[in-house]
This record gives C-alpha cells, structure tokens and sequence, in this order.
C-alpha cells in the first residue's frame, strides 16, 4: 500500500477502482475459457479500443466502496488523466494513463511475488509430507 502511494500517487481505493474499472471495460469481451490474447495484445490491452463503459454505480457494488468515494476518486483520477468519463456518465480506463511508472511498479511488484513464491517452494523442498491425514483431516509436516 506503501509503494502505490509513494511510487504512483494514489491511494489503495484509487487503484483498487482505476485496477476495477480496467478490468469491468474488458471483461465483457473476454467470454468464460476464451483465451486472453485473442482479444489482449503483449500489454494486456485490448487490441481494439473500444471498451465497455461501466457505470458508477457498478463500479460501487462490485468494489464494495461507498458511491460518493467512488466518484471521488474517479474524479481524481480523471484529473490525473487515468480515466474518463463519458457523455452519458460512464467511465473508461485510458489506456495512455499507464505510465512508465505503472509499467515499472507492476514489474517490480511481480518479481517479488516471483522471489516470494521461490522461496516458498525451497522451504516446502525441506519439508516432508505425511500423505495420512491428521485426526481433523489436515495433512501433517513432519
């Protein structure tokens, strides 16, 4: 939460909403087991821009977030040029809002996760698993 504010300026609700709202514009073009690259290019963008709008309200109930903060942070990052808004009041990601910075936040963010998950995966190399079940049905280390 840390690097989001100091790294791209925002506040956890804002990128959870600018992240949300991305996601809402191209999710109806991405139908249940379709492969993503057939509708993403090598950036996760869709390769037509046309995108769905979301309305508010929408992005409100699906992230949970109250509606006045909503439009709040939407309104800051339309003044951020991260999102607009449409003639009939629905919202669009901009895809030319994603700045090096974002670019090199997300890298960096997931060669962490990497690093994380290696050392994960050492510690359990070190561990040996009982294939029985404990008495609450959990498998035992030992």
């Amino acid at each position: 939460m840390r690097r989001i504010n100091l790294e791209l300026g925002m506040d956890l609700e804002m990128a959870q909403i600018w992240g949300t709202l991305a996601h809402m514009n191209v999710l109806p073009f991405l139908p249940l087991g379709a492969d993503p690259m057939n509708v993403l290019n090598e950036m996760g963008r869709k390769k037509s821009m046309a995108l769905e709008p979301i309305r508010l309200s929408q992005l409100s109930q699906i992230t949970g977030l109250p509606r006045e903060t909503v439009r709040r942070k939407l309104e800051r990052l339309s003044a951020m040029g991260k999102v607009e808004r449409n003639p009939d009041g629905r919202w669009v990601y901009r895809g030319t809002g994603v700045s090096d910075a974002e670019v090199e936040f997300t890298r960096k963010t997931v060669l962490k996760f990497l690093g994380t998950a290696q050392t994960l995966l050492t510690v359990l190399d070190q561990v040996k698993v009982n294939p029985e079940p404990s008495e609450n049905g959990a498998t035992q280390a030992i």
